[in-house]
């Protein structure tokens, strides 16, 4: 553990692999790992053609690591989450949080 980051992450950045057909077959390369700190979810309500969505946003703190993007992973504590949004102007310099949304085991 490091100071209050508690959680041990491995990092996962999206790539894709060639199929041998044409196209490709989506997976993960690992980028690395990382402590965090995970906050309170938050819930948001998103409306489609189907009827209101609800959506469980995880916010994640992190030491600020530039390669950490949108659609990337991060798995730890039993726990998986794909970043959906990094917001770095909210926290103290040499932190960054992490908006994620937990994937179903």
């Amino acid at each position: 553990m490091i100071g209050r980051l508690s959680t041990r992450f491995a990092l996962s950045a999206p790539a894709q692999t060639p199929d041998g057909q044409g196209g490709v077959i989506p997976g993960w390369t690992t980028a690395g790992s990382l402590w965090g700190r995970i906050e309170a979810a938050q819930s948001r309500t998103d409306g489609d053609l189907d009827g209101p969505r609800v959506r469980s946003l995880v916010p994640v703190i992190v030491r600020d690591r530039p390669a950490v993007g949108v659609g990337w992973r991060l798995v730890g504590g039993g726990r998986t989450f794909r970043v959906a949004a990094v917001d770095a102007a909210a926290l103290r310099h040499g932190h960054v949080r992490l908006i994620c949304e937990e994937e179903a085991p």
